[in-house]
């Protein structure tokens, strides 16, 4: 369940930077745009909190902890990124 958790937490940023990346005028325009533009990622951050606070609390205790166990690993990988192009 700890999978579950992880994985909708981390869809919540992931369909917030939909919008974020079709606001941005450096972005080259999409090649397919979807029916009623911000109101897909929107009602999935929506639901996504609604699961959130219908499963129990330990499970997304844990589920916080899966995902901040990983941050680490994340910034050692942009780091370990950065220092190769400037390499």
């Amino acid at each position: 369940m700890i999978s579950v958790v992880a994985r909708i937490a981390q869809y919540i940023p992931t369909a917030l930077a939909t919008l974020r990346l079709r606001s941005m005028p450096e972005v080259p325009p999409a090649a397919f745009r979807m029916p009623w533009g911000p109101v897909v990622p929107v009602a999935a951050v929506i639901v996504c909190v609604w699961l959130l606070t219908q499963t129990e609390p330990e499970r997304v205790a844990w589920g916080a902890l899966a995902v901040a166990a990983g941050l680490p690993v994340y910034g050692a990988w942009c780091r370990m990124r950065r220092w190769r192009e400037v390499a």
